[in-house]
């Protein structure tokens, strides 16, 4: 049965079941880091229900295995061209929490940066979701279709994804730091955002991060030096304070001389300021 406004018996069970394989298996099969805080105070609880015996772990597997089908095959559906899913019995899922707007103009504005011979500065900080700040279920439906039909318009590979929330994000960013020092910078940015916005791998896996490292010409030994510094994190929050400073909440946000401009479908207003500087 359902109460208004709660959720069901069989989401609580899916999300729990889904939390416990983070906890038990290390989220080997489908990586789900918000799965746990979703069941609330609750949540120990919930988890040790579900993780008596053998027969609990064969249905942590299931259900992760279930989750992990679903969304790859719902990526494909992107990659091919749907625009639409409709969600029958939706419960406590957690897909695509993030923007990915950052991910598919990636490649546009360093190729924007190539063409005017402007230089791309990165200023990092966290997902809005991880600095505490509510993303309405409403506003990541349609942040999720919406990058998809970009990314459709544009020939973006996008659609096969890996939510980066949490160890995945903080990882990507302790590597980025130290590629930008080597002058790797653009290299790991675009091998991890098409890592996890287009091709499902688990960031916060080592094997996961050394497949996006080493396409970005960065080695294991380097990455490990990477996560064992944590200096990013001083720089993520400067950054946060700079870009709240001018006006701005959210990402990609750009900055050209005095011009601050917020939004993927706005990079046009930064060209147009870049050549106004060249001419």
């Amino acid at each position: 049965f359902m109460n208004e406004r709660q959720p069901s018996r069989t989401a609580l069970g899916a999300a729990g079941y889904r939390a416990a394989h983070q906890q038990f298996e290390g989220g080997k099969v489908f990586s789900d880091p918000l799965a746990r805080t979703i069941l609330g105070d609750d949540a120990d609880a919930i988890i040790a229900g579900l993780s008596a015996g053998p027969a609990q772990q064969r249905m942590r597997i299931f259900m992760a295995a279930r989750s992990r089908f679903a969304e790859d095959c719902l990526g494909a559906a992107v990659s091919r061209g749907v625009r639409q899913a409709v969600v029958l019995g939706a419960g406590l899922d957690t897909f695509s929490l993030r923007s990915p707007y950052s991910a598919i103009v990636t490649p546009r504005v360093f190729e924007l940066g190539r063409l005017t011979g402007a230089q791309v500065r990165l200023r990092y900080v966290l997902p809005m979701v991880m600095r505490g700040l509510p993303v309405p279920r409403e506003k990541r439906t349609y942040i999720t279709r919406d990058a998809a039909r970009e990314a459709f318009v544009r020939g973006t590979p996008f659609g096969r994804l890996n939510d980066p929330v949490g160890r995945p994000t903080e990882r990507g960013l302790a590597v980025l730091a130290l590629a930008e020092r080597m002058g790797r910078g653009e290299a790991f940015l675009r091998s991890f955002m098409q890592g996890v916005w287009a091709e499902g791998i688990d960031a916060g896996s080592d094997q996961g991060l050394r497949a996006i490292a080493n396409r970005a010409g960065l080695d294991w030994a380097t990455v490990r030096e990477a996560l064992a510094d944590d200096s990013w994190r001083a720089l993520a929050e400067n950054n946060r304070e700079e870009m709240f400073a001018l006006g701005l909440w959210g990402v990609p946000s750009f900055r050209v001389g005095d011009t601050v401009v917020w939004g993927q479908d706005r990079l046009w207003a930064v060209q147009d300021e870049i050549l106004k500087g060249v001419q």
